[in-house]
């Protein structure tokens, strides 16, 4: 009989694997070198040695963010403004609707505003919302939260108001939450088969879904595959999960095996992309792509005093 699968698989001696790796040669594994590790090694060992060199390399910021208390520091000068993930309004439960850290942030007396993007709109269309709310705001320390999808939104927008000339001191930081801002080759999996594409396109038809989104998000669009470029002044914080199979939420187990082929993946987004993100990175092991972990509000607590500090 038939079973859907409910795991990605048994847990495994985790203590083991990171003790396996304790003496790993921790150079930047470039894109060959890790898929030869991956082919030595495994997946789960690979995942491992990725997660092992973000935390190293990061090292002083997660520490600093982690020496905070979680207990609010109330700050009268700081709003954030929420950029949420696709289907934010159908699943609020998926948590990226940024109903949690918008919460968690009126306690410290933050305003937070929530932009109400399309949630399972164009991200060219989406993106216009955003660089209207960032160019109108006045208040003079924002900074950005953005959720999965919407961080891809952000990140154009972003590039399009500093290449435009409308880039204004005013916007101090953002956090990236899981954001796949260089796209995720499961797109690209759509767009290279014709057939993927069209079955895409009639689901995508039947539910509503802005239907050239693998264009959009593709690791081969050119808007993505060019490097980053925000304003400067931006201090950019990425939160990225790293899961083995056992750690996988149901949503993403099929998504993560058609990834692992490449290598360590959270089911979206390829993690060896955190090796060369601009700014700090913030590594949450044993999560997927939706960070659905008991220690998230804490870190939330934490990087807002982090924010706080920085006035």
């Amino acid at each position: 009989m038939f079973k859907k699968r409910m795991f990605g698989q048994a847990f495994i001696d985790e203590v083991a694997l990171f003790d396996s790796i304790a003496d790993f040669n921790l150079t930047v594994p470039h894109e060959r070198p890790l898929q030869q590790l991956l082919l030595e090694e495994g997946i789960e060992k690979t995942t491992a040695i990725v997660y092992k060199h973000v935390y190293q390399k990061h090292r002083s910021f997660i520490e600093k963010v982690n020496s905070y208390p979680t207990t609010p520091a109330p700050a009268l000068t700081i709003k954030l403004v929420v950029i949420p993930g696709m289907f934010y309004k159908e699943y609020p439960e998926m948590g990226c609707d940024g109903m949690l850290i918008k919460n968690i942030a009126e306690k410290f007396n933050f305003v937070c505003d929530i932009l109400d993007i399309d949630s399972r709109g164009s991200i060219l269309k989406n993106k216009e919302t955003i660089v209207r709310k960032l160019t109108d705001d006045p208040h003079e320390n924002i900074w950005i939260v953005s959720f999965s999808k919407g961080s891809i939104e952000t990140r154009i927008g972003l590039e399009e108001i500093y290449k435009s000339g409308l880039t204004r001191n005013n916007i101090k930081g953002w956090i990236n939450v899981s954001g796949p801002i260089k796209g995720t080759a499961l797109s690209d999996e759509k767009l290279n088969s014709a057939l993927k594409y069209f079955l895409w396109r009639v689901f995508a038809e039947m539910t509503g879904i802005f239907g050239r989104m693998p264009d959009e998000t593709a690791k081969s669009n050119a808007l993505l595959k060019a490097p980053v470029n925000v304003p400067p002044q931006l201090e950019q914080i990425h939160l990225v999960g790293f899961p083995l199979a056992s750690h996988l939420q149901p949503f993403t187990i099929g998504r993560y095996r058609k990834l692992s082929t490449y290598g360590p993946n959270d089911g979206i987004i390829m993690l060896s992309e955190a090796l060369n993100l601009d700014g700090h990175v913030y590594p949450i092991w044993g999560v997927d792509h939706f960070l659905r972990s008991n220690h998230i509000s804490e870190i939330i607590y934490k990087l807002l005093n982090y924010i706080t500090n920085k006035n």
